[in-house]
C-alpha cells in the first residue's frame, strides 16, 4: 500500500480534497502500518498540511520521476555483463566479479535516472 500512495499526492488526477484526505490517512498512521521510506517522508513534517505543501510535493514528484521502479535495466546490463565475462576468457566468473559487475550496472541505472535540479527553499535535510 504505502509508499505506492504517495504517488497519488503527485498524480494530476487526484483533486485537492482527495490529496487532503489521503495526507489526513497518513498522518492517522501508526508506523506498523508504513514502510520506512514512507515514515521518514512523514518524519519530515509535522502536520498533514505542512506536507501538502508546494515545495514538498514538488519534491516528491521529483523522486517518483528520477528513481527507478524496478531493476530491469541493471539486471539486463548484468546479464550482459556475465555473458560477455564468460565467453571472453572461456572460464566461468568468480562471485567476487560478479558482485561488482552487479554492483556496477545498479550504480549505472541510477546515474542513469538522476536528475540533478536545484531546488531553493525546499525544507529536506538528510
Amino acid at each position: 500500500m504505502w509508499p505506492w500512495r504517495l504517488a497519488q499526492f503527485v498524480n494530476d488526477e487526484v483533486s485537492e480534497g482527495d490529496r487532503q484526505l489521503l495526507a489526513t490517512e497518513l498522518y492517522r498512521a501508526g508506523d506498523c502500518d508504513l514502510d520506512p521510506f514512507t515514515t521518514w517522508i512523514r518524519s519530515k513534517f509535522l502536520t498533514s498540511g505542512a506536507f501538502l505543501a508546494d515545495d514538498n510535493l514538488r519534491f516528491l514528484r521529483l523522486l517518483f520521476e528520477s528513481t527507478p521502479a524496478s531493476n530491469v535495466h541493471s539486471e539486463n546490463r548484468f546479464s550482459r555483463c556475465r555473458s560477455q565475462i564468460v565467453s571472453a576468457h572461456g572460464n566461468p566468473a568468480l562471485p567476487s566479479t560478479l558482485a561488482a559487475a552487479h554492483m556496477l550496472s545498479e550504480a549505472k541505472t541510477i546515474l542513469d535516472t538522476t536528475v540533478r535540479p536545484v531546488f531553493s527553499g525546499v525544507g529536506w535535510q538528510s
